[in-house]
């Protein structure tokens, strides 16, 4: 009877122990939960819901796979919160060091323009470079806090005879845009050719996608322009290409795109064209371009009949740009199979 009796109390023992050692476990998850470190209202918030779904269900029972899939959960959780502010707190860091480099140019220009805050505006141009080499990210925001109350007096002082530098920052800036303007111009922009290049054409495709408008696709391809090439060089190829683009541009409305899709082959792309008037378009514009080309090769002037087939493709919507593209294609060379047969 003794044993017995001390069998019961141990195995109660024992169950009090398991259940505390659950509750244990749900507080401490919960605990978890709330102790993450508030890098993103948003990413925090989603997280300390996910932990608090999971205390909530170890509240309703614990199971041995039941505790075997909480663990693996909450392992998960960590490591992709902790993943997520990483990279978070590593986009932040790089946004705060390029406005710092910014104030810090700004700072120089207004600098040189007040010399009687040039030495307080220097110090604060050295301190700004300072953080920016900084890798501490709460650091670096004391830090500018500090630094952006000692830029504001000294504003105060420099605005009373300022308009000068103000002036300079103007002009600094109307130059800053259109180096911008340059840039990208130069990056949408066939260097060879001037239309535009496979990167602007699928952004103005996606673009008019995006806001649903009717467009058509047609797409050119020159036939047996690698003999060019191949006979007279790249050179009488460039020309050729380049005399090609300049006709098909010619041949189209103001709000048309033309680019360049690599090779030999041209997009152009009709806004507010269905596909009627496409083929029709397609007609006219071959017209322009399934000419005699001239060019130098050897010291001798070469004239060589170039003609090209296309293909033509209404978009349909809710149809991707690789389907419209692939649709057009597909008519480009059942056009090229026609011709050459």
């Amino acid at each position: 009877m003794i044993s017995l009796r001390k069998h019961i109390l141990e195995a109660d023992d024992r169950h009090r122990l398991c259940s505390d050692l659950e509750s244990s476990y749900v507080a401490a998850v919960s605990t978890i939960g709330e102790s993450l470190v508030p890098v993103s209202e948003t990413l925090t918030a989603h997280h300390r819901q996910q932990l608090r779904q999971l205390a909530s269900e170890l509240k309703e029972g614990i199971t041995i796979d039941s505790l075997q899939s909480a663990r693996t959960r909450l392992e998960q959780e960590l490591a992709t919160y902790a993943e997520k502010s990483c990279r978070l707190l590593g986009h932040q860091e790089k946004e705060v060091k390029k406005i710092l480099l910014c104030l810090s140019q700004v700072a120089s220009v207004v600098a040189a323009q007040g010399q009687s805050n040039s030495s307080r505006l220097g110090e604060f141009t050295k301190n700004l470079e300072t953080i920016s080499q900084m890798s501490d990210l709460p650091e670096i925001r004391k830090r500018l806090a500090r630094e952006i109350v000692e830029l504001r007096q000294v504003a105060v002082q420099v605005s009373k005879g300022s308009e000068e530098a103000v002036e300079k920052l103007r002009e600094e800036l109307r130059t800053f845009r259109s180096k911008l303007d340059e840039t990208e111009q130069l990056a949408n922009t066939d260097p060879l050719t001037k239309v535009a290049n496979r990167r602007a054409g699928e952004q103005r495709i996606q673009d008019l996608i995006t806001s649903n408008r009717q467009f058509s696709l047609l797409i050119f391809d020159m036939d047996r322009f690698k003999g060019v090439n191949d006979r007279w060089g790249h050179q009488a190829g460039d020309h050729v290409l380049l005399e090609f683009s300049q006709r098909l541009s010619s041949a189209v409305r103001g709000q048309d795109t033309i680019c360049r899709w690599g090779g030999d082959e041209f997009l152009a792309i009709l806004p507010d064209c269905g596909l009627v008037k496409a083929n029709e378009r397609a007609t006219q514009i071959r017209s322009q371009f399934n000419k005699e080309y001239t060019f130098k090769a050897d010291g001798s002037w070469i004239k060589v009949m170039i003609l090209a087939s296309v293909g033509v493709a209404e978009w349909k919507r809710g149809e991707t740009a690789d389907s419209i593209f692939r649709r057009a294609d597909e008519q480009l060379y059942l056009a090229k199979a026609r011709r050459i047969a």
